[in-house]
């Protein structure tokens, strides 16, 4: 009889150590997948944010993707990790524009930082600004820089220092701000 007690006992204590190495084996891979949150708290972190813009009437004017998002509420600001952003009038896209930040201002308008790039998608061939600062103004319908950029449409390159390029034109117009340098590389 008392090795029955103590059998049963030993059973029940292999079984609680059993479920306890199972439970942590377990438990692994969501200590892993845990979220680390930016140094500053946000009030706000989103992973995979995939978001759709509309204007008054309905109509899509942007479409945002990003990795994360940590909104800070006090200042009324986002911070976006690897935004890609597309602009869109009349239904058509008319700008890509990625980078590795983006921070979205109370205004409305989005700084993008580090590695970007603006790709004009409606005309051929295609336009595209390398920067490592740009400014996207909902208000102004204009994207800016103050920094170097470096603009390629087919053969043609051109590096300056600064440029603003307006959104509401038919057509949009770069306008180069200083020290502009032009390359055509003929066929």
């Amino acid at each position: 009889m008392m090795y029955r007690k103590l059998l049963l006992m030993l059973l029940v204590g292999l079984a609680a150590l059993l479920m306890l190495m199972f439970s942590d084996d377990r438990m692994d891979p969501e200590v892993a997948n845990q979220i680390e949150l930016p140094a500053d708290s946000p009030d706000i972190y989103v992973t995979g944010m995939a978001l759709t813009r509309y204007d008054y009437q309905g109509n899509r004017v942007m479409t945002v993707n990003a990795d994360t998002v940590s909104v800070y509420n006090s200042s009324g600001r986002s911070l976006l990790s690897q935004p890609v952003v597309v602009l869109t009038n009349a239904g058509q896209n008319i700008w890509h524009v990625t980078a590795d930040q983006a921070m979205v201002l109370a205004n409305d308008d989005i700084e993008f930082k580090h590695n970007v790039v603006a790709t004009q998608l409606n005309n051929a061939p295609i336009t595209q600004i390398g920067s490592e600062f740009m400014r996207v103004s909902d208000q102004d319908q204009r994207i800016s820089t103050e920094l170097a950029v470096t603009i390629v449409k087919g053969r043609q390159t051109v590096d300056a220092i600064g440029m603003t390029v307006q959104l509401d034109a038919p057509e949009p117009v770069i306008n180069l701000l200083s020290e502009v340098n032009f390359v055509y590389e003929p066929s």
